[in-house]
């Protein structure tokens, strides 16, 4: 690891994912931030066109923007059309590519430092981890059921990986030019199914590969990669351990079970043993959902704190 100890660490922000159910303005999740001590935030890919429009945009600093911002499609006519960066239909890879655009063009009207991106998912029947997730909820991980439904998971996932994930990274490279003139980082972030992609750190790795780091990076998640270590795929050090260097943000969540986007401190995970691989630099928010109450999220900044991750 480096010696980060000289650099000031970056501020926290809150992500808009908490607004989603709770507030209609953005104007007023903005002032309920600031009433938690949150003086930067994130626009996550529910905000839709409407809501978007409240934004009052001098008033405000953002930091990220997740992409689709503006959801223009609900998310799951997104995945009902296999709008996905990394589809092998030619149509549905172009469509989801000037979605993106899309993106990064609000992203650089709000003056963002970076975009997160979803890389997309496997051809493969989600139905698979899905029957994974099942077993071990049911207290059964480790069992015989347990490991076939994984071997067989991951027998799927090896025959698809190599077709999608070239796919995606064309994708990704395709945009190089639109990153470097609107001044945008991308932030490729790991993801909390396994079906999807990058859901091992040497996937994120192929994504970025050649690439330049100021254009496109990785985007850590910590309850997504909780989950993967928790279903026996990827230890969740891994990810810091392989990609610290090519860190763009990362999302502070904290997880019970399989269920993620609590305020830090109330799961189970431990956030001190990921403190040491975060650059100081890098973007840091809460990704938390709207059933966190007020004093939960400021209790989880404390927890972030003290644990060395804020």
């Amino acid at each position: 690891m480096d010696d980060h100890s000289e650099r000031p660490m970056s501020a926290l922000g809150l992500s808009s994912m908490w607004a989603i159910g709770r507030f209609e303005r953005l104007a007023d999740f903005f002032a309920a931030g600031r009433a938690m001590g949150f003086d930067r935030f994130e626009l996550n890919h529910k905000v839709s066109p409407a809501m978007l429009a409240t934004l009052p945009r001098s008033e405000v600093i953002i930091t990220s923007v997740h992409h689709p911002c503006p959801a223009i499609l609900p998310s799951d006519e997104v995945r009902r059309r296999g709008l996905f960066i990394s589809s092998t239909d030619e149509d549905k890879r172009r469509e989801a590519v000037d979605m993106l655009r899309t993106t990064l063009r609000t992203a650089a009207e709000l003056d963002a430092r970076a975009v997160i991106v979803h890389a997309g998912q496997l051809d493969i029947d989600p139905g698979l981890e899905e029957a994974l997730r099942r077993l071990y909820k049911a207290g059964l991980a480790g069992s015989p059921a347990f490991k076939e439904a994984k071997e067989r998971l991951d027998a799927a996932r090896r025959a698809r990986v190599p077709i999608n994930l070239e796919i995606a990274r064309r994708s990704l490279h395709e945009l190089l030019p639109d990153l470097d003139r609107l001044g945008l980082c991308l932030g490729v972030e790991v993801r909390v199914h396994y079906y999807q992609i990058p859901s091992r750190p040497e996937e994120a790795i192929y994504l970025l590969n050649e690439a330049d780091p100021a254009l496109i990076g990785y985007w850590h998640d910590t309850g997504h990669a909780e989950a993967l270590e928790r279903l026996g795929f990827v230890p969740h050090v891994a990810w810091l351990e392989e990609l610290h260097s090519r860190l763009v943000g990362v999302h502070f969540s904290d997880i019970q079970g399989l269920r993620d986007h609590l305020a830090p401190g109330l799961g189970e995970l431990d956030f001190a043993r990921l403190a040491p691989w975060l650059p100081p630099e890098i973007i840091r928010t809460c990704e938390v959902q709207h059933r966190n109450r007020p004093e939960e999220i400021i209790a989880g900044v404390e927890h972030l704190r003290a644990t060395g991750c804020a």
